[in-house]
């Protein structure tokens, strides 16, 4: 039996809404699930998850615990759609550790938590990285970049002013350290 996997945003009280992750860039055979939560720090989705799951984070501030739990939600939600579902404990340097025959990823920043899940057959490893598009604080760009990958920022933002370049280089390379780090197990920098 073929089970669709999900591609679905959520927003409070379950409602739907347009999803931010272009449905292009998800694997077809992958799921994906958006919750767009606004500014509220709920931990209904954390109080939801298995005990060994809450023990993660379960002495984080309750801002850390809500987030987490978000981005729980939307695994399980996913991998339910895949027909299997289970903890996901903590890896190496963080990474989620989904069941068996199951890779994936979760991303969370204000406003939005993501995971995408796909079946280890067919993917080994999947990278995603969500951010709000706004300007790098000082320093950060400087940290995670190259000179030349400065440079060549600049020259785009020539063809695109307005635009948060640093912030798409940081996610970008973000969403490569989750993909590499499941495979190889080794720290990758920035540069």
């Amino acid at each position: 039996m073929i089970i669709a996997a999900p591609y679905v945003a959520v927003g409070l009280g379950d409602s739907d809404r347009a999803p931010v992750v272009p449905r292009d860039i998800v694997p077809p055979d992958a799921g994906l699930v958006e919750y767009h939560p606004g500014d509220l720090i709920d931990l209904a989705h954390y109080e939801e998850l298995d005990d060994d799951e809450r023990r993660i984070v379960g002495a984080a501030v309750d801002s850390r615990r809500s987030e987490f739990g978000d981005g729980r939600w939307c695994a399980h939600r996913a991998l339910r759609g895949l027909g299997v579902d289970g903890p996901i404990l903590r890896g190496d340097k963080g990474m989620p550790l989904f069941p068996d025959h199951v890779t994936g990823t979760i991303s969370h920043t204000r406003g939005l938590r993501v995971a995408l899940v796909a079946r280890t057959d067919r993917w080994r490893s999947l990278g995603l990285d969500v951010e709000v598009a706004q300007r790098l604080p000082d320093g950060v760009l400087s940290a995670v970049s190259s000179a030349r990958e400065r440079r060549s920022l600049q020259r785009a933002a020539q063809r695109a002013p307005g635009r948060s370049l640093g912030t798409v280089l940081f996610s970008a390379k973000e969403a490569v350290y989750k993909a590499w780090f499941p495979v190889v197990g080794r720290f990758l920098d920035f540069d």
